[in-house]
């Protein structure tokens, strides 16, 4: 919540008031992720949310994203071996993905 703060000044006090500000003012919130998460496109997009209809609703229309990109970026991705949540170096996930692909080969 101190992000939302310091880059749109919004003082939400509590889990509670990020809750009622995230579904009262959808398009603030999903935009504050894309920025918090410093996700880019090369398109950008015109407009957060089209409509407010589900289903049929389009998000962050004419936007493309890269999801390996998005999940190599910043030097951690998330992990777990059995299916338990963790934290991998990039490098040694870089290293796994490059023996899988090797494999295939």
């Amino acid at each position: 919540m101190q992000w939302l703060k310091e880059h749109r000044g919004l003082q939400l006090e509590s889990y509670d008031a990020l809750w009622q500000w995230s579904v009262t003012d959808l398009e603030s919130f999903w935009r504050s992720i894309w920025d918090y998460f410093g996700f880019t496109s090369p398109t950008p997009y015109t407009a957060v949310l089209d409509r407010h209809v589900m289903p049929g609703a389009k998000w962050f229309d004419g936007a493309t994203l890269n999801y390996a990109a998005a999940v190599f970026r910043g030097g951690r991705a998330l992990a777990g071996k059995a299916g338990a949540p963790g934290i991998m170096a990039l490098n040694a996930l870089r290293a796994i993905a490059a023996q899988v692909t090797t494999r295939a080969a």
